[in-house]
């Protein structure tokens, strides 16, 4: 009799590699060493640039880079209509609770189904869109993108905003809820899919000199046990030998608060726009960017700059390379070199510097700009910025920045952020790096070596139904047979 292709897909919003892979070889971990102690891992595997949690949940689902699927940070800002169009999908994704418009805390909507979904190319197929030619069932639970899945397990209202305000245990709490709200799930439903995704929000860290040792204690403490549950309940309906399980991070681990000199503050930020000749958009004055000419959208390690033609003062025509985002880039590595970005000196590492004639970011590090492939291929800097170029070329489209600046992550700098995020944003290998693995039926325990992505992982589990995802940037990785 033949046995059906059964997956089970577990992600975490943000794990270091190096954390994880030590509790999993020391014996730490008794429930996910039952499905990965036989695993084959990614030697080094990176998130996709930027390196946040829309941009690198767009990918795992779909395979593709953020230039592709379109989901290029935080949020979206499409220039090119008749009138200009802001969103952020911090303001609107379930798993990040919401404001009212007048300021007073609300809870967020969840019934109209989650913001990525809808502005995810509909060119670029999901993992369980892709499934569907082969008649596989899939189901998702409490990921941030579900477009196609059978069934979208999504987290109440209640849930969002008790984990939202909760530090620790309320993010604790908020994975062992998606923990029983997949048990229960796989238990009750009549015939259980083909494909299961679940997705745990991994460890947030509160103090910056013990950050590994909080994310050891919680993926020991808190998320293996999280799995435990899971596993029981597949284990209930098909033997856990059937299935082809894999893991993945979203992105590297998340930064605890940083001491008030090494943040870039956000006035300090509009102020040096302002010198520049630029004038800031704030979604809480206005539903209109069209009056202002600069939008931001701002995470922890990356701040992403769209800015608007000052000699034609459109903003559907594409800023001067030189004149106007040469010039604003100049105006930050001077802020930051005099300490007057509201922290120490130093704070900016690199801009990211949009050249739409030639298709691809400039690197400059305040002195020369650069091509990727230049810049990146020097000594240290692939160590430094993991698969940085490919990232980068992989960033590229109409939706991304105009001027992407990176905070120096490697003094301990980051931008000053809204509701508590951390979340990366980088190119570092501190914000890249995550855990891949891969078990099941003729996976042999290895290595993958060489780099891979984390856009590899919808492709590599959709081919264990025969199924090609054509859409995808990412490869099928070699699970059964390596050299």
């Amino acid at each position: 009799m033949r046995v059906e292709t059964r997956a089970a897909m577990f992600t975490i919003g943000a794990m270091r590699p190096g954390v994880f892979y030590e509790l999993l070889d020391d014996g730490r971990l008794p429930n996910i060493e039952k499905i990965f102690s036989n695993a084959v891992r990614a030697e080094l595997a990176a998130a996709v640039f930027p390196s946040v949690a829309a941009s690198c949940h767009a990918a795992l689902a779909t395979g593709a880079m953020p230039g592709r699927n379109l989901i290029t940070g935080g949020g979206r800002f499409d220039r090119h209509g008749k009138m200009p169009a802001h969103r952020e999908y911090a303001m609107t994704e379930p798993w990040r609770g919401a404001a009212g418009r007048l300021g007073l805390p609300a809870l967020p909507k969840t019934g109209d189904g989650p913001a990525l979904d809808k502005d995810i190319s509909g060119g670029t197929a999901t993992i369980f869109e892709a499934l569907k030619t082969r008649a596989a069932r899939s189901a998702a639970v409490w990921t941030p993108v579900g477009r196609g899945a059978d069934e979208h397990i999504t987290a109440s209202a209640l849930e969002i905003a008790l984990a939202s305000a909760g530090g620790k245990g309320g993010r604790a709490a908020f994975d062992r809820a998606a923990a029983r709200k997949a048990a229960k799930f796989i238990a009750d439903t009549r015939r259980l899919h083909r494909m299961i995704q679940v997705n745990f929000a991994g460890a947030f860290p509160r103090s910056a000199d013990a950050a590994e040792d909080e994310e050891r204690e919680y993926i020991s403490g808190v998320l293996d046990a999280c799995f435990g549950r899971t596993l029981d309940a597949l284990a209930r309906r098909h033997p856990l030998e059937e299935f082809h399980f894999t893991l993945c991070a979203a992105r590297g681990g998340r930064h605890a608060p940083a001491s008030p000199e090494r943040v870039v503050s956000r006035a300090a930020m509009r102020r040096i726009l302002s010198s520049a000749g630029y004038s800031i958009y704030n979604p809480a004055e206005s539903d209109n960017p069209k009056r202002r000419s600069a939008v931001a959208f701002i995470h922890s390690g990356s701040y992403h700059l769209h800015l608007r033609n000052r000699a034609t003062g459109k903003w559907h025509s594409p800023p001067l390379f030189e004149e106007d985002l040469m010039a604003a880039a100049d105006a930050f590595f001077g802020a930051s070199a005099s300490g007057s970005g509201g922290a120490a000196p130093g704070w900016l590492d690199l801009a990211l510097v949009k050249n739409v004639e030639m298709g691809e970011y400039m690197v400059y590090d305040g002195v020369l700009a650069e091509s990727p492939e230049d810049f990146f291929s020097r000594s240290g800097n692939e160590t430094k910025y993991p698969g940085a170029s490919k990232r980068l070329k992989g960033f590229f489209c109409k939706h991304s920045p105009d001027v992407v600046l990176l905070a120096d992550r490697g003094k301990g700098f980051c931008f000053e952020v809204e509701n508590g995020a951390r979340g990366g944003g980088g190119l570092c290998a501190e914000d890249s790096l995550v855990p891949l693995l891969f078990s099941g039926p003729g996976v042999e325990s290895g290595m993958i070596r060489g780099m891979c992505s984390i856009i590899d992982t919808a492709p590599t589990v959709a081919a264990l139904f025969d199924v090609s995802m054509t859409t995808a940037d990412g490869r099928i990785l070699p699970l059964f047979k390596r050299d």
